[in-house]
């Protein structure tokens, strides 16, 4: 009988590959995910179909802290890392980004952040509306508990590399940096 031999290095990249897999599949409203593997940063991407004032994007980065902190206070937990930026390289386009460090990031909070952003942003988040994608959400249904558990695997276990995954044709891909 052979035995596969998987050395720590790979057990951390699939564990962060798994991650970044589950995230984009569970939560269609993000562009591309990334893990800063040197900050341990995980930043969501959104894409917005037109261009945001700054006021409104002051409000909302206002609304998000405060939510944050509330929901932190209620936690216990005390990020390290929680950031908002926007780029508007385009005149009908945003990139709104997100950063949370992977050692007190949870999967609840995730739904928090997708959720103000989903009420204040509405009809202007580009989503990755693929039948595909909405077909594998009915079908393997991810558990509210695998991205923490995910989530709680990659704070002990870093990876060493850079990962990015995005949407292509109703798939998620997985790149190394």
């Amino acid at each position: 009988m052979k035995t596969a031999r998987v050395s720590l290095s790979e057990s951390r990249d699939s564990d962060s590959v798994s991650l970044l897999i589950s995230i984009m599949v569970r939560f269609p409203q993000i562009g591309t995910v990334k893990i800063d593997s040197k900050k341990q940063v995980l930043w969501l991407n959104f894409m917005l179909a037109q261009s945001v004032t700054a006021e409104e994007i002051e409000n909302f980065q206002q609304q998000m802290v405060n939510s944050l902190r509330a929901y932190h206070h209620i936690t216990r937990q005390s990020p390290t890392v929680c950031r908002i930026e926007t780029k508007q390289p385009y005149e009908r386009f945003c990139l709104l980004s997100i950063g949370r460090d992977l050692s007190s990031l949870t999967k609840d909070e995730l739904s928090l952040i997708i959720t103000l952003l989903s009420e204040h942003f509405r009809d202007r988040i580009l989503l990755d509306e693929s039948e595909m994608i909405a077909e594998v959400i009915d079908e393997i249904g991810i558990p509210d508990d695998f991205i923490d558990s995910i989530l709680e695997s990659v704070k002990y276990q870093p990876t060493p590399k850079n990962l990015t995954a995005l949407r292509e044709n109703g798939r998620v891909l997985v790149f190394s940096k």
